[in-house]
């Protein structure tokens, strides 16, 4: 795979894809976030395509195009790397998590996206998920409180 720094164009709006930038879309009711690798040129079809590492369920972190990663949903740039040697470390962390396993809580696509970018696994989205839960259980817990009083 040719990793290539020299920034192209997403389809909408005429924003730059620049390789080791945080991308994400919307997938339904959430956000697809990924991490831009860079150009590979299909040799059968001498086309080059955009490629983006993201994780899945069932399949865990993949590299795929850009189609198949966004759907044809537009895509929002999460963040940008900072420097030559940012994006370095982020394309190297994410093509070396290639196959690290899916998981909703813990092993998202958020939480892949953001420990390439800045090493900390985060998901603003599960988080968000857990605290509204934590909020209605409580709730529930004091209305079937005070109808027991």
């Amino acid at each position: 795979m040719l990793i290539s720094t020299t920034p192209v164009f997403f389809y909408e709006d005429f924003q730059q894809a620049i390789p080791g930038q945080w991308i994400r879309c919307r997938s339904g009711l959430v956000w697809h976030h990924g991490i831009v690798i860079g150009i590979e040129r299909d040799y059968r079809t001498n086309i080059c395509l955009l490629m983006v590492a993201h994780a899945i369920p069932l399949a865990g972190v993949v590299v795929t195009t850009f189609q198949e990663f966004s759907h044809g949903q537009a895509i929002e740039i999460v963040a940008e790397p900072w420097s030559i040697e940012h994006q370095q470390i982020i394309l190297s962390t994410a093509l070396s998590l290639r196959d690290l396993a899916y998981a909703l809580f813990n092993q998202n696509c958020e939480h892949f996206a953001s420990y390439c970018f800045n090493r900390k696994a985060e998901s603003r989205q599960v988080q968000s998920t857990v605290l509204v839960a934590g909020l209605a259980a409580v709730a529930a817990l004091m209305i079937m409180g005070s109808r027991a009083a």
